[in-house]
């Protein structure tokens, strides 16, 4: 779970989501995250999206005189409708960029019910 640091504020990650015929792909940068540092989870119906960067390994020798890179915390939550299959949903990262695969369910069709 994503822990507050009060020196690393938590941000949004920018998003953009498209839409094929069978799925929503959502796309989330989350720059300076390491893979194992990104993390998706669903509860009900929420989708949540956490990431956080590495703290910075500077070697020993090192005294920081000016630093504007802290580390970051990334949360985001979405709220999914019954019309995707939450058990099929994948997910991707590489290069800070986090794609969500989200497949659609197939919609209902009419069913003709016999009149005795």
């Amino acid at each position: 779970m994503l822990t507050q640091n009060p020196e690393s504020p938590v941000l949004f990650p920018p998003v953009d989501i498209f839409e094929t015929e069978h799925e929503v792909v959502l796309e989330a940068e989350m720059a300076g995250v390491p893979k194992e540092g990104a993390q998706l989870a669903i509860e009900g119906d929420e989708l949540t999206i956490t990431g956080n960067t590495a703290e910075s390994d500077l070697p020993k020798e090192y005294t920081p005189l000016y630093a504007e890179r802290r580390p970051r915390q990334y949360r985001r939550v979405f709220v999914l409708g019954a019309e995707v299959q939450k058990d099929k949903i994948r997910a991707h990262y590489e290069n800070g960029l986090l794609r969500i695969n989200l497949p659609k369910a197939e919609k209902p069709q009419p069913k003709k019910i016999a009149i005795e």
